[in-house]
């Protein structure tokens, strides 16, 4: 059998339900946010990491002007280098593709040599034709917007002596290796070598990337072998641009997820907080409801450390109520929300699962936090006498003794309920703080929000 303290901790719970919606709510939003931030960040993270190391990323890439453009035996000299484990050259062109009358879309055309056998910068199919058959174009899949076309469509590229070709689009392909079109503004089309010599472009190379044979981890050491790559062009009567040599295991992008990260980890904050406050606003209230309760408790004999423990254990059931909840529902909206990035930064989710000391912090979020929360307004409110608890002028507080609450008496110029209502604001400042702030970073998370919404749309 239960106790009596215990029972009522249950007749709270159950007593009024709409009570004790509006706490689990409000332990509900922390620990949702915080779960679906949390595994939107471990599963964004780790797949585009993942999933770009499975492409086989390039460690530098040396191009040339289109004069100064290589065949097979400068790549053959290449991979000969000691430290460099692998090399393949593409050739790229520069275009415009028309969109409609004085309308055109940059377009980049890049033909790779075998398309079924890829040492560097894997591209996959997504659907119809591979590889791109002659006077045809695979579209990477993040331009097909933007060109507003799709397989079975066909683009008019223009040459630079002003010549017109169109190209049918017969297939969509995936680059992993490149930044997507929503970032750049260019779309990019993948062709073969006939189709670029029918374009009037030189069937030769004007780049070349490289995997190294060492640390592929050491930018340092990466730079060292693409300086000596830049040097054997060099040597061969080239004049090549300086090597790209980006940030090892790095997406193009990744700046971008690692700030979009931050902000999302900023935001779990905030709502944390926010969730930390409306606890301690709805217990307050509570403890004032029942003030004469916890009077009629102390007269009988309970003590002060019996009482706290009875309603902060009333909040770690509400806790464990929001965390039921949260949890599966957190996971759900962590899915969503990593697909919609992901599509939107053009990678695809393998791996759905997340880490399990999420679940841990959503653990802690949904029953240490609100205790935390709770504990001041808990011990305030257990502390009140018998004699102040009982008396009906409890809760009359001590408004009309500062500086301030003789200011608010000596307003006269309204009617006299909203004199009343203004002197009743006031009269628990303590509790008008605490809303305050629950607003303010209410309305902070909802600036952010659209804040972050608008600017991927931008």
């Amino acid at each position: 059998m239960f106790s009596p303290r215990w029972k009522k901790v249950v007749g709270d719970l159950k007593g009024n339900p709409t009570r004790t919606l509006l706490v689990v709510l409000s332990i509900f939003i922390g620990v949702f946010a915080v779960g679906m931030i949390l595994s939107s960040q471990a599963i964004l993270t780790r797949e585009l990491r993942d999933t770009y190391l499975a492409t086989k990323p390039a460690h530098a890439t040396v191009s040339t002007p289109g004069e100064d453009s290589f065949d097979d035996d400068l790549v053959n000299v290449i991979r000969g280098i000691r430290e460099v484990e692998d090399a393949e050259a593409r050739r790229s062109l520069s275009m415009r593709a028309r969109l409609g009358p004085n309308q055109w879309q940059d377009v980049l055309l890049v033909a790779i040599p075998d398309y079924d056998d890829m040492r560097v910068n894997f591209i996959k199919p997504v659907r119809g034709a591979w590889p791109p058959d002659e006077h045809e174009v695979l579209i990477e899949r993040s331009g097909l917007g933007t060109l507003q076309a799709d397989m079975g469509d066909s683009i008019t590229v223009e040459l630079p002596d002003g010549t017109l070709r169109t190209l049918p689009i017969t297939g969509v392909a995936h680059d992993l290796s490149r930044a997507p079109t929503l970032f750049t503004g260019i779309v990019v089309g993948f062709i073969s070598f006939d189709t670029l010599e029918w374009l009037g472009e030189s069937r030769d190379y004007n780049e070349v990337s490289i995997l190294v044979a060492g640390d592929g981890t050491d930018q340092a050491y990466i730079q060292t072998v693409a300086d000596e790559v830049y040097d054997k062009i060099r040597k061969s009567g080239r004049d090549p641009a300086f090597p790209v040599v980006p940030e090892p295991g790095q997406h193009p992008i990744n700046f971008l997820i690692d700030g979009l990260v931050l902000i999302m980890g900023v935001l779990g904050v905030l709502s944390v907080f926010l969730s930390g406050f409306l606890v301690t606003n709805t217990i307050s209230a509570l403890l004032t409801q029942q003030t004469k309760y916890i009077g009629i408790m102390k007269s009988i004999g309970a003590r002060l450390p019996q009482i706290v423990a009875m309603y902060l254990v009333l909040v770690m059931s509400f806790g464990l109520i929001a965390l039921a909840l949260a949890v599966p529902l957190s996971q759900l909206g962590a899915r969503a929300f990593a697909g919609y990035i992901a599509g939107e930064f053009n990678f695809d989710l393998v791996n759905l699962s997340v880490p399990s000391n999420i679940y841990l912090i959503q653990a802690v979020v949904s029953l240490v936090v609100p205790v935390v929360a709770a504990l001041i307004p808990v011990l305030g409110g257990s502390r009140i006498s018998i004699r102040e608890a009982i008396s009906s002028q409890s809760g009359a507080g001590s408004f009309g003794t500062s500086l301030f609450d003789r200011v608010i008496q000596r307003i006269r110029a309204f009617p006299r309920p909203v004199l009343l209502s203004l002197r009743n604001t006031f009269r628990r400042k303590g509790r008008v703080a605490l809303t305050l702030m629950t607003l303010t970073l209410g309305g902070a998370i909802f600036i952010s929000v659209f804040s972050v919404q608008e600017s991927l749309r931008l």
